[in-house]
């Protein structure tokens, strides 16, 4: 398991032992804002993708996934699906 420093952008910070429910509120409140802040700078070092074996029913342009070999091309893979409504490998 990756801890602070090795590559995440996110690890929480230890929850308060003491000031009981007030303590807990703001101590949550703070993680919630830092989770959001990196969700919405979109950083990553890597990402780690499922294995799909068959195509989501609902896709949208932008979209990418990891296909197992056949399923949207010839062989596995990352795939990008675009606005010409096709999956394309990247």
């Amino acid at each position: 398991m990756l801890t602070r420093g090795e590559g995440l952008f996110y690890a929480p910070s230890p929850p308060p032992q003491s000031g009981g429910v007030d303590e807990l509120r703001r101590w949550m409140v703070q993680e919630l804002e830092r989770i959001a802040s990196v969700t919405q700078e979109g950083r990553s070092q890597f990402l780690w993708l499922d294995v799909l074996n068959e195509a989501p029913a609902r896709r949208f342009p932008g979209m990418v996934a990891f296909f197992s070999a056949s399923i949207v091309g010839a062989t596995e893979g990352v795939y990008e699906y675009r606005s010409d409504n096709i999956w394309h490998k990247l």
